[in-house]
């Protein structure tokens, strides 16, 4: 006989893990800490390439007041001023970053906790009906 109750759990699960179950199977292999510093690693060197970026468009777009400086300390004060506004630029999104992937794997371990109370579920359902 059909069991309703265990025909929607299936699909529950099914849908699950063929949508956001891959991914959060897949970092489920990482620990807390491992994952956050991977992720933080590869948006670091992102970040790091979108600010020289972002820096030589700058310094394009200013050419003409670069090559008019006047000597030559001006030239270390502009690129110490660069390398602060990066070290500045790359705490502040390390930051928001570190906090960002926490959430993610807090809500992929809330996920898999409610996939792994719906798998229990249906076993139960199952050993009931093989009592029957």
């Amino acid at each position: 006989m059909i069991d309703i109750e265990r025909i929607k759990i299936m699909t529950r699960l099914a849908t699950y893990e063929k949508g956001q179950g891959k991914k959060d199977i897949a970092m489920n292999r990482y620990s807390r800490e491992d994952y956050i510093k991977y992720h933080m690693l590869w948006s670091s060197i992102a970040a790091t390439v979108a600010f020289a970026i972002a820096c030589f468009l700058f310094l394009l777009w200013g050419l003409d007041w670069i090559i008019n400086l006047p000597n030559r300390s001006s030239y270390i004060f502009l690129l110490g001023m660069i390398c602060f506004l990066y070290i500045v630029f790359l705490f502040i999104y390390r930051r928001f970053l570190r906090k960002l992937y926490n959430r993610h794997y807090t809500q992929m371990t809330l996920r898999l906790e409610e996939y792994r109370r719906e798998l229990k579920k249906l076993q139960e359902l199952y050993e009931n009906s093989q009592k029957r």
